[in-house]
């Protein structure tokens, strides 16, 4: 990807700590508005081993969302498959607002949604 003006790319495995550490040395301690993640598993076909992993990262997302957003900050992210229900509740614990949705871009078999939590809580309920 050529360089963008104001602009920090950072190539990387988000699992990865050392990814993470030059993530959080970048933002130097700041709070950020804005966490949006749309990481997804390299998918093997077995629905099961899919599933967990797509959870592993959304929770991974949530993890870095929780530490790192200011409060009434958002948090965006893409969700694969069903099974959610337990990750969008503890979204709602968190934010003031949870909006679900499906973009009429996204293939109609495609399990992929994305989960927009608005107003970060300064504290979980």
């Amino acid at each position: 990807m050529p360089p963008l003006a104001g602009v920090e790319f950072l190539h990387g495995d988000f699992r990865e700590e050392a990814v993470l550490s030059q993530l959080e040395a970048l933002l130097a301690g700041q709070r950020v508005d804005l966490v949006l993640s749309d990481m997804a598993p390299n998918m093997s076909g077995v629905d099961v081993v899919d599933k967990a992993r797509a959870m592993h990262l959304a929770e991974l997302a949530m993890e870095f969302a929780d530490s790192h957003l200011r409060p009434g900050g958002a948090f965006l992210i893409k969700l694969l498959g069903v099974g959610f229900d337990d990750y969008v509740r503890d979204l709602r614990r968190r934010y003031e607002k949870v909006a679900i949705r499906k973009p009429a871009a996204s293939r109609k078999r495609s399990p992929e949604v994305y989960a927009l939590a608005q107003g970060k809580r300064a504290t979980i309920q």
